[in-house]
């Protein structure tokens, strides 16, 4: 018998990559709101914190003493859309339709119960969304 995936799972890596979604909804963020919301010991979080700074996912602001995201997130970000078959072809088919169409174009897939928005071309008229790659939506 197989046994699920999670079961592999590292918890330190777990913790880490929960600090960094923590900055999908916060710019910045200090070890204290850190520690609150993903309930970790401050210790702890700070530890996660100076690994990931060392590396470049996140960077200390010197006013504040908060954090945000490094360098390296959009890197692999980058990485992430060169590596995809699909924002590749996709690209010249939302450039086309943005011009025909004058809108912003959006390309997107469904993960789960979500959408999730892979890339997209801004119009340029007065009236125009905002495009937020990684974004992710309700279906409806």
């Amino acid at each position: 018998m197989q046994r699920a995936k999670s079961e592999y799972a590292i918890q330190t890596v777990t913790n880490a990559l929960r600090v960094l979604e923590a900055f999908e909804t916060d710019e910045m963020l200090g070890v204290t709101e850190l520690s609150k919301r993903l309930h970790l010991h401050k210790n702890n979080v700070f530890r996660i914190l100076a690994t990931l700074e060392e590396k470049g996912w996140v960077e200390q602001c010197a006013d504040t003493e908060r954090y945000r995201l490094g360098a390296a997130c959009v890197r692999i970000g980058h990485a992430f859309g060169r590596a995809r078959s699909l924002t590749r072809h996709g690209r010249s088919v939302l450039d086309a339709l943005c011009r025909e169409t004058g809108e912003t174009t959006h390309l997107a897939v469904m993960r789960g119960h979500e959408v999730v928005m892979l890339d997209g071309v801004q119009a340029s008229g007065p009236l125009v969304t905002g495009l937020h790659l990684g974004g992710r939506l309700a279906p409806h």
